[in-house]
């Protein structure tokens, strides 16, 4: 991310949080343009829709062990959806998908 918006120009405020419950608490009083959620599963497609339902404007985008979800995501509009590990062009993709920085 920081080498992404070096390049592209951007100034990224990084919050990260331990838990969705952190971060959907966050969100009652914070505005998040991206979140990069990693976890994966069925825990990770369910907490990417329960920050959906919270916030239908957020840029999202999960990052995860398996493709099984990844049409489900198209469901609930994600941003992006990438399989682990991932790689550097693919968070970049991510980042130009959510419109940050010169390179969007």
């Amino acid at each position: 991310m920081e080498q992404y918006c070096e390049v592209y120009g951007c100034k990224p405020v990084i919050a990260p949080y331990t838990c969705v419950q952190e971060l959907l608490s966050a969100m009652s009083l914070l505005r998040f343009d991206l979140v990069f959620l990693s976890l994966d599963g069925p825990e990770g497609f369910l907490s990417a829709r329960k920050l959906r339902e919270k916030s239908p404007e957020v840029k999202l985008v999960l990052l995860t062990d398996t493709p099984r979800y990844a049409v489900m995501g198209v469901r609930i509009h994600l941003t992006d959806y990438i399989v682990k590990p991932a790689q550097f062009k693919h968070v970049v993709r991510a980042l130009k998908l959510a419109g940050v920085g010169r390179g969007g």
